[in-house]
């Protein structure tokens, strides 16, 4: 009887080795399985957050451009009214400065006397003027004006 109850202890005892290292292998697979799920989570939440980064990147150069886009368009509008002002100028000068013996922008212009009129240092060689001819004897085919 005693072989027996030794018999049996032993196979309780190795049933129950049997047991934990059952029970062990299948924690440290449950472990591995658990481990591999974690890697897998963190993965998952940096291209998460990845993402996330890349879409604020996008949205901030979307509005970096709209705003490049809007300060462009205000600016084109500036620079298009400053030119019809300046264009309004340049009309203004050139004419003032029409010679109205050849009607064009006067070359090296010439002030006539105390009237003020211009007209272009050749156009008045052309008609016969000189400094001291008569400033009221000056007549300007093109525009029939006397000066």
């Amino acid at each position: 009887m005693n072989d027996r109850l030794l018999a049996e202890r032993n196979a309780e005892r190795d049933n129950a080795i049997a047991a934990r290292r059952e029970q062990t292998e299948a924690n440290a697979k449950h472990k591995a399985i658990m481990d591999e799920v974690a890697a897998q989570a963190l993965m998952v939440r940096e291209r998460l957050t990845d993402q996330e980064r890349q879409r604020k990147e996008y949205e901030v150069a979307r509005e970096r451009q709209y705003r490049d886009q809007e300060n462009a368009r205000k600016e084109l509008e500036s620079l298009k009214k400053h030119r019809d002002q300046m264009s309004t100028v340049f009309k203004s000068i050139r004419e003032l400065l029409l010679c109205p013996i050849c009607t064009e922008v006067a070359i090296l212009p010439k002030v006539l006397g105390t009237c003020g009129h211009i007209a272009c240092q050749n156009c008045l060689k052309q008609v016969g003027f000189s400094s001291r001819s008569s400033i009221r004897s000056l007549h300007f085919p093109l525009t029939r004006f006397f000066v």
